[in-house]
């Protein structure tokens, strides 16, 4: 058996990983939400506990995310025709990484909603904030339906 260095193995782990996060449009989302939500966290000042908190589940949820994929490509590799017995295993794998994040924006709510709120109210003060706020939630719904029209077709 031929042995490989640490730093080969290190660089194949890598090099695996972006393969995973380029070719995969959920993991891309998962990525997305959870940065918006830690980076929330940052801005509305919570507790560096919370902020652990919140790193960690949706972490576990991108890992989840991760192994779901490889599951699935394997399924795709030993029976390449459906099977439904293998389409329920997908099915619900796909459905505990569902559930992972649901939990992890519930708990993410759960911890932010106070300081949102208190946020919210010092911010409704400043109609220049407000309207700016509002221009680039618009803007970000812009983007994201241009690009879900673009890999529609």
């Amino acid at each position: 058996m031929t042995r490989v260095s640490f730093t080969d193995s290190t660089f194949c782990a890598i090099k695996g990983l972006l393969r995973l996060f380029s070719g995969e449009r959920n993991i891309k989302m998962q990525i997305l939400i959870s940065a918006i939500v830690i980076f929330s966290s940052f801005l509305l000042n919570v507790s560096n506990y919370y902020k652990l908190i919140i790193a960690v589940i949706f972490f576990m949820g991108i890992v989840l995310e991760l192994f779901n994929t490889n599951i699935e490509r394997l399924i795709d590799i030993i029976s390449p025709e459906y099977n439904k017995e293998l389409g329920r295993i997908k099915d619900s794998m796909a459905g505990i990484v569902l559930l992972t994040f649901i939990v992890a924006m519930i708990v993410s709510l759960f911890i932010l909603f106070n300081k949102m709120l208190i946020f919210w109210n010092d911010v409704s003060r400043n109609i220049f904030l407000v309207l700016m706020i509002a221009s680039n939630v618009v803007l970000l719904c812009f983007i994201f339906l241009a690009v879900y029209i673009k890999n529609k077709n």
